[in-house]
């Protein structure tokens, strides 16, 4: 993320070549995205040139800040490739697609306990044109594709069918994020129907939680897993969620962090 910067969010700087820029959000800054390059390593005296080579997906430029702002500068299309970032998509967005757009909160003092505070700075808001709106590009994402910019939003409640395909084992996956604060995924996939409990553990074996305990089709799903939801809640550490069917048992272990 980049803020309130007077002159560029993202700058290349005067490089020789192009570069990777993925999932980034700039606000407020003079130039939000500027892609300039030095065209040549020969030529001393020209330093500025026209970015090239570069190459642009998920990102995110809102309201740029100042005397000739602009979300871009020196990015042309025909030598750079530009997939699917906020600039080309005319997304028409305001403050109500965000979260917060309070940049005091990049300055946020941690915890008591000395974890990192809970920011949602740039966070999308539920509902906001930004989700679902970028490219695959092998990062983990929740919903049908990214979200634009650097973070990713996780609103699925209850259990969700991600998969129309019929799975040809059963699967338990690593829940996402792990380790996680304060909510992550388990994701799960059975090819028959077939009675389902998902259940969670702490490291002494006592059971912690319930996720799933019905019987389902065959599919995939994922499932959200909130701690706080718990009567009482749960402290930082390990824990142990198990996936049972008809025909196998498997356990994983994750890590929640406060």
């Amino acid at each position: 993320i980049a803020a309130r910067n007077k002159a560029n969010g993202f700058y290349s700087n005067h490089h020789l070549s192009g570069n990777y820029w993925y999932n980034n959000s700039a606000y407020q800054n003079s130039t939000n995205f500027n892609m300039l390059n030095r065209p040549s390593r020969n030529d001393a005296d020209n330093i500025d040139g026209p970015g090239y080579d570069h190459i642009l997906k998920n990102n995110l430029a809102y309201k740029p800040y100042g005397f000739g702002s602009k979300n871009t500068a020196n990015i042309d299309t025909s030598r750079n490739t530009l997939v699917t970032n906020s600039w080309q998509l005319n997304l028409s967005l305001s403050d109500s697609d965000f979260e917060s757009l309070d940049i005091d909160l990049l300055t946020s003092p941690r915890k008591e306990d000395g974890s990192l505070p809970d920011i949602d700075f740039m966070k999308p808001a539920s509902g906001s044109k930004i989700i679902d709106a970028g490219t695959d590009i092998g990062f983990e994402f929740f919903g049908k594709a990214p979200d634009l910019g650097a973070l990713e939003t996780n609103y699925v409640t209850g259990i969700k069918s991600f998969e129309n395909t019929k799975p040809d084992n059963i699967y338990l996956y690593q829940n996402y994020p792990n380790p996680f604060n304060p909510v992550t995924i388990i994701k799960y996939s059975i090819p028959e129907r077939s009675n389902i409990s998902l259940t969670v553990y702490d490291i002494l074996g006592n059971k912690v939680a319930t996720l799933i305990d019905q019987r389902q089709n065959a599919g995939s799903y994922g499932v959200n897993f909130n701690p706080s939801s718990i009567s009482g809640g749960l402290s930082s550490g390990v824990y142990f969620y198990t996936l049972k069917t008809d025909a196998a048992l498997i356990t994983k272990k994750l890590i929640y962090l406060k």
